[in-house]
């Protein structure tokens, strides 16, 4: 259960160093390994999901901040070849450092783009785990990152389903 977006991230993005990717899930993930919500790529996924925490990495493959539920409106961007963040509701959770190029590979949600971990799979729907809204585009800086979450937070909210 995920989406293939069909966007080559390193091929379609002028500078693949100036990337983001945003999900917000509205219920929590209780699954008993780490899952994905965009994936990039091998090196390149935004994995946010760790047993019973939730977990920011994008462009690392490892883990770089973690918080309670997955319940939230989370975002990783690339602004610069060596300076990212991971945010959570419109909050900076860490600030790090990857050098790592943007896969050539389809972009997908709620799955790895790793062929060798294709079980890396957040579902979109079913098993009560729900992603709401999605983006994938430049990379953001935190204030943009912020201004963001507050937009779709007002629009999750008038939808009924906000999770802050």
């Amino acid at each position: 259960t995920y989406i293939n977006t069909y966007l080559n991230a390193s091929a379609s993005f002028a500078n693949t160093s100036s990337v983001h990717g945003s999900i917000y899930q509205i219920t929590s993930i209780t699954k008993a390994s780490p899952y994905a919500s965009i994936g990039f790529g091998i090196n390149t996924d935004f994995f946010n999901y760790v047993p019973g925490l939730t977990a920011g990495a994008f462009n690392t493959g490892v883990p770089v901040a973690t918080y309670g539920t997955s319940k939230a409106f989370h975002i990783a961007s690339i602004t610069s070849p060596t300076s990212n963040f991971v945010a959570r509701n419109g909050v900076v959770k860490a600030i790090y450092t990857s050098s790592a190029a943007l896969d050539n590979r389809y972009t997908l949600l709620g799955s790895s783009n790793n062929p060798s971990t294709p079980t890396q799979v957040v579902p979109l729907y079913g098993d009560g785990n729900t992603m709401a809204f999605s983006t994938i585009g430049d990379g953001l800086t935190d204030y943009e990152a912020k201004a963001l979450y507050w937009i779709v937070q007002k629009y999750q909210t008038t939808l009924g389903r906000q999770v802050y």
